[in-house]
């Protein structure tokens, strides 16, 4: 298996924008050469500092076998490109092999403190014995240091094989709500193959805490 990369293009002036030429070409270190780097891919401004950051999964972790990473990768100011990038884990106990951390990925300020919060789909990971049921991890910015578990419950236990946190994205469901409604942006999370079934799926909405 060869190494992935992820590609960035721009287009080449306004009036041209059918012509678009690379403009960087990230490779992902040498550790997670087999780890399906660019599984998932955001640009975005995570720490409101000048730049938007590049945050690409790698759901396969080093190899066969190991646990997923999210690396975020931030602009240096020369040239556009990026610097050494930043990994990040699901916290312990879940940075476990197989949990395909890092599927998905997405950015928003979940909580309010107008700081952005990363959220990582591990569609793979499991609470106990309830293989391929899926967890879903936010990162509270701007240090994304401490996290909050998202796990999809149904009859009042974990629905195993969910792959819960397969696609996730953060918006404003209820902004149509008259002022004095809640104020931060929810969660939205499939579990791409509730009931075992890879047809069936289901999106939840996870209001922030």
């Amino acid at each position: 298996m060869s190494k992935s990369r992820t590609v960035l293009f721009s287009s080449l002036s306004p009036a041209s924008r059918s012509q678009l030429q690379i403009v960087e070409t990230v490779s992902n270190p040498d550790r997670f050469k087999y780890g399906r780097f660019g599984e998932s891919v955001l640009l975005t401004d995570l720490d409101l500092n000048p730049g938007e950051e590049l945050i690409v999964g790698a759901p396969g972790g080093s190899g066969s076998g190991f646990p997923g990473y999210v690396l975020i990768y931030s602009p240096n100011g020369v040239g556009g490109s990026f610097g050494t990038p930043i990994a990040v884990q699901a916290p312990a106990p879940h940075h476990v092999p197989n949990n395909l951390f890092g599927t998905s990925i997405a950015v928003g300020d979940v909580d309010g403190d107008a700081h952005s919060d990363l959220v990582v789909g591990a569609p793979g990971d499991f609470p106990g014995e309830l293989s391929l049921s899926g967890l879903t991890f936010v990162f509270f910015g701007p240090n994304l240091t401490s996290s909050l578990v998202l796990r999809y419950y149904q009859g009042g236990g974990t629905a195993q094989s969910a792959w819960f946190g397969w696609r996730v994205d953060v918006g404003e469901i209820d902004s149509h709500l008259p002022v004095g409604g809640d104020p931060a942006p929810e969660i939205v999370v499939s579990a791409q193959r509730y009931d075992s079934a890879p047809q069936v799926g289901r999106c939840l909405e996870r209001l922030t805490k």
